[in-house]
């Protein structure tokens, strides 16, 4: 039974229910939230955690990113700007 109430056919959440443990793992890895021991087996088990691992890597990246476009737009202007 999920934590909702909604009966399973044998899982541990009802379809969708499981898309916080994602939001927690993210929590976590980011160090916003203590896991219980059976929250972390369950993103563990899952591959939550490991899901979770990936889209902080990738939102890092995308950071990185527009921050090198933004330094190198100001550059371009000072550089203009001292023309």
């Amino acid at each position: 039974m999920c934590a909702c109430e909604t009966r399973t056919k044998g899982g541990r959440f009802a379809p969708g229910h499981d898309v916080r443990m994602v939001s927690y793992a993210l929590e976590y890895l980011r160090g916003e939230r203590e896991l219980t021991d059976e929250q972390m087996a369950y993103v563990r088990e899952s591959g939550k955690l490991e899901r979770a691992r990936t889209r902080l890597a990738e939102e890092e990246r995308r950071r990185r990113k527009q921050s090198a476009r933004k330094a190198e737009r100001q550059a371009k202007a000072q550089t203009k700007d001292e023309k």
